[in-house]
């Protein structure tokens, strides 16, 4: 019955919007019967027979209008007190309504057999009490606004009556220049006729929008703009919201592009009463926020749990169609991720039958919701960052970034996980940008909690990896951290001055780092991307290390840290792929053939697009075409290894012998034209198998004794193997300078325990 259970909480929370008590009745406003007594006594008051002239005639004329003051009034009273009594019987009507719904649900719930049928069929019972639950509040809620609506335009009529009459000293009203006046007239009926769909005015506020800077002062005529766009919206429920975008057209990003700016802390207009031919006060100015959106989007966006999905969605849409340059801390995007997370936190997705292991039953209903909110409102990169990073509001309200990565991750997306991924994503391009110190800090943040969190992530419900449940999610969080590498795995060309603090500083084992790596293995593609870059980088360290050796470079010692950052990215990345096949459902032979395949096809899309796409190794430089065609595949057995045999079981992560930081060492010299001494002939195998030997371009590499015995025929034990390279490696660079036991060193750091 948890689904059940999920309901009745969401069920609950409806029922508190409709408050506690019986509704006062309106009765209590309506004095309509002493303002009809008082006119009867005014009346009393006429001049009569007795009385005439120019002075009776004009105290007759406004005696008799004062009696028609308060015949009105008493009207008004009346008029209000229905009102009241209406709205009562609104809020009794939605209770009543809503206690049918739930025991709708309960009893048909409580009457389908146990099992996963049962199951199902109690989930499609709650999708249906769902509906009707929004379609009860949101048709409460318009009914309720209407009367509001209402009773506003007989607040108008009580003040006319003060303002108008010639016995009353009424409020002065200053005018002002005739052009400011014309000017905000002209304002008033723009967004009038805009928000009507006419074209011609659409255009007009489109233009003043457009011009608006947060943070900048606001002209008059983009103050009058803005604050008729406020004030003409705000009584708008979200079904005509919609209808008035949909009319717009070309302009339609005018409605969003209003809301971006209404709530933006940065931005100041005038104030509009809500009335309707009411023009903006430019001596009354008010503060961009939460409070000044339409009280349509704030009642549904600040309401609890699952509440106004519907609403939710087509406000989603809304947003989208507007100008994501203008989504920079909004306070309407903060409350749209924070309703997100509210309805992730909801019971009834928490038991979300596809998010717990089971083949059927998906929701279809609040997954699409919360995916629109992240594709409209999580443009807003800053928003995100904040977030996730728990940092208080203007009211210190705090998020829990930790429980909303949680949710993100925990569920199956629909879509595999692409919307949510649009949160991450965007951190891959903006180092170096006005966003780079938020996009750091933020990339961190969900680095951190992937690699913390591995053991979840690799075993989900149905015990199945992130990357199979949410593959589009795994993508998004790979290209989101590519150029992050190095601060991940804490190399020589990080950026110590950056905001992405390395998350295994002074953890020699890298718990951390290899958690990343594995989870950003479990999908092919992103382990392409991701695992391709490390693989780049670390054949840019090598080609780096044998520049400097070919040049001369003094302290050469000092570029040894080149190696060693080869080592650990070769390290993550074999923990990575082996721990993501480990964690499938897959044989012990076709884990260590997953295993292979992932190491080999990240190595080449690697080598690859280091030569390619600009930019792609991250922070540590360009390799020339030419270096990149031969470095690449000289080291790819080195890297990678042989593929496994037919009696292959389980892979394994093996340390790195003397003999392999040996040959990571001398292929790049090698390759950079360092003449290398003290390695046999035999040891040389071709760079590429498929080359004419005859080639004068046909290079040669230090092979594996595998690729030796293959290739030239000749058996060699690995010990002599290691000597000779080992020894080699001395000659070439000097004894002091051989880096080979800190290579090897480094790396068995990394994968001494290979599953963090």
């Amino acid at each position: 019955m948890s689904v059940v259970n999920g309901f009745l909480t969401t069920w609950s929370n409806a029922r508190q919007t409709f408050g506690e008590g019986s509704p006062q009745p309106g009765d209590q406003y309506d004095k309509s019967a002493t303002f009809n007594q008082l006119q009867s006594t005014v009346q009393t008051a006429a001049p009569g027979s007795k009385w005439s002239g120019g002075g009776a005639n004009a105290y007759d004329a406004a005696n008799t209008e004062h009696g028609q003051v308060l015949g009105k009034l008493a009207g008004l009273d009346q008029r209000l007190a229905a009102q009241v009594n209406q709205s009562a019987e609104v809020v009794a009507a939605g209770r009543q309504n809503l206690d049918s719904i739930r025991k709708w649900v309960v009893d048909a719930a409580a009457s389908v057999p146990e099992g996963k049928t049962g199951e199902q069929m109690r989930l499609a019972i709650v999708q249906k009490g769902l509906t009707e639950l929004q379609q009860v509040v949101q048709q409460s809620n318009g009914d309720l606004n209407k009367i509001a609506g209402q009773m506003g335009g007989l607040r108008g009529e009580f003040e006319a009556l003060g303002n108008d009459q010639r016995f009353k000293n009424g409020p002065q009203w200053a005018t002002g220049k005739q052009e400011e006046e014309e000017q905000r007239k002209r304002a008033e009926q723009d967004v009038q006729d805009a928000l009507a769909g006419k074209t011609d005015a659409a255009k007009r506020v489109e233009a003043v929008l457009n011009g608006i800077k947060p943070g900048q002062q606001l002209t008059p005529e983009q103050g009058s703009y803005l604050s008729q766009m406020q004030a003409q919206q705000n009584g708008m429920t979200i079904e005509q919201l919609k209808s008035a975008e949909q009319r717009l057209g070309d302009q339609k990003h005018i409605i969003a592009d209003s809301w971006q700016l209404m709530s933006n802390p940065n931005v100041q207009f005038p104030r509009t009463d809500t009335k309707v031919g009411a023009l903006d006060d430019p001596n009354t100015v008010v503060k961009g926020g939460f409070d000044q959106l339409p009280k349509s989007v704030q009642q549904a966006t600040k309401s609890p749990g699952v509440l106004y999905a519907d609403q939710m969605r087509d406000i989603a849409g809304i947003v989208r169609d507007g100008n994501p340059a203008l989504q920079t801390g909004t306070t309407l995007d903060r409350e749209m991720i924070r309703k997100a997370d509210t309805m992730m936190d909801a019971p009834i997705w928490e038991k979300d039958p596809a998010s717990n292991g089971n083949e059927v039953g998906r929701d279809p209903f609040l997954d699409p919701v919360v995916s629109d909110i992240f594709t409209s409102a999580g443009r807003d990169h800053q928003v995100v960052h904040d977030h996730l990073l728990g940092i208080p509001d203007e009211n210190g309200v705090r998020s829990d970034g930790d429980d909303f990565l949680h949710d993100i991750n925990q569920h199956a997306w629909a879509d595999k996980g692409a919307a949510a991924g649009s949160l991450f994503n965007w951190t891959e391009n903006a180092q170096g940008g006005p966003e780079s110190t938020i996009a750091a800090e933020t990339a961190e943040k969900y680095a951190t909690y992937i690699g913390a969190h591995e053991d979840t992530l690799m075993d989900l419900p149905g015990h199945k990896t992130l990357g199979e449940v949410n593959s589009e999610l795994v993508k998004s969080y790979a290209h989101g951290l590519g150029n992050y590498i190095p601060d991940i795995a804490d190399l020589s060309t990080a950026d110590r001055t950056d905001a992405f603090d390395a998350p295994d500083v002074g953890d020699k084992d890298m718990n951390i780092a290899k958690g990343i790596f594995s989870v950003l293995s479990t999908d092919k593609d992103a382990s392409d991307w991701f695992n391709g870059k490390a693989n780049a980088a670390a054949l840019a360290a090598q080609s780096q290390y044998a520049d400097a050796v070919k040049n001369g470079v003094p302290h050469i010692e000092e570029f040894n840290n080149k190696l060693l950052d080869a080592a650990v990215l070769r390290g993550l990345v074999e923990c990575g792929t082996v721990n993501a096949a480990h964690a499938t459902d897959l044989n012990g032979h076709q884990q260590a053939v997953q295993a292979y395949e992932r190491q080999k096809s990240a190595y080449e899309f690697g080598v690859k697009a280091a030569g390619t796409i600009a930019g792609f190794i991250p922070k540590g430089g360009e390799i020339i075409s030419t270096g990149i065609d031969y470095l690449g595949p000289a080291a790819e057995e080195a890297f990678i290894g042989p593929p496994p045999g037919e009696a292959a079981s389980a892979p394994i992560v093996s340390n790195m012998g003397y003999g392999e930081a040996a040959q990571l060492t001398l292929n790049p010299l090698i390759a950079a034209g360092v003449p290398v001494t003290g390695v046999p002939s035999d040891y040389l195998v071709p760079v590429d198998p498929n080359d004419d030997p005859n080639n004068p371009a046909h290079g040669l590499r230090i092979g594996t004794p595998q690729e030796i015995a293959r290739f030239n025929g000749v058996s060699i034990s690995p010990n002599d193997w290691e000597t000779k390279l080992t020894n080699a490696v001395t000659h070439t660079v000097g004894e002091d300078d051989n880096p080979v036991g800190e290579v090897a060193q480094r790396y068995e750091d990394i994968v001494k325990k290979p599953d963090p």
